[in-house]
C-alpha cells in the first residue's frame, strides 16, 4: 500500500504471501518455494530472496536496510524490528532463526547448518557467523 518501488515476483510457488505498506524500495523474490511470508511496514531498502525454500519467514517493521537471504532451506526465520542494517543469510540450512529487535549492524550468517539459533536485542554491530554447525545458539 502506498509503497515506491515494490517488485514481488513469485514463479511456481505456493502460499506466497507479501506483505507491505508505505514502503521505498521494497524487492521480494521466491522461486519455486513453499508457504512464503513476507511483511514489510514503513522501511527503506528491504530485501528478501528464498529461492526453494519451504516456510520461510522473513518480517521487518520500521526498519532500513534489512537484507534476508535463503537458498533452500527450510524453516528460515528472520525477523528484524527498527534495526539498521540487519542482515540474515542462510544457505541450506534447516531450521535457521536470526531475530534482531532495535540493533544496529546486526550479521546473522549460517551455511549449511542445522538448528541455527541467532538473537540480538539492541546490540551495535552483533555478528553470528555458523558454517556447517549443529544445535547452534
Amino acid at each position: 500500500m502506498s509503497g515506491i518501488g515494490h517488485m514481488c515476483v513469485d514463479i511456481s510457488g505456493v502460499g506466497h504471501i507479501c506483505f507491505d505498506m508505505s514502503g521505498v524500495g521494497h524487492t521480494c523474490v521466491d522461486i519455486s518455494g513453499v508457504g512464503h511470508i513476507f511483511v514489510d511496514i514503513s522501511w527503506v531498502g528491504h530485501i528478501c530472496v528464498d529461492i526453494s525454500g519451504l516456510g520461510h519467514i522473513c518480517v521487518d517493521l520500521s526498519g532500513v536496510g534489512p537484507i534476508c537471504i535463503d537458498i533452500s532451506g527450510v524453516g528460515h526465520i528472520c525477523a528484524d524490528f527498527s534495526g539498521v542494517g540487519h542482515i540474515c543469510v542462510d544457505l541450506s540450512g534447516v531450521g535457521p532463526i536470526c531475530i534482531d529487535i532495535s540493533g544496529v549492524g546486526h550479521i546473522c550468517i549460517d551455511i549449511s547448518g542445522v538448528g541455527h539459533i541467532c538473537v540480538n536485542i539492541s546490540g551495535v554491530v552483533h555478528n553470528c557467523v555458523d558454517i556447517s554447525g549443529v544445535g547452534h545458539h
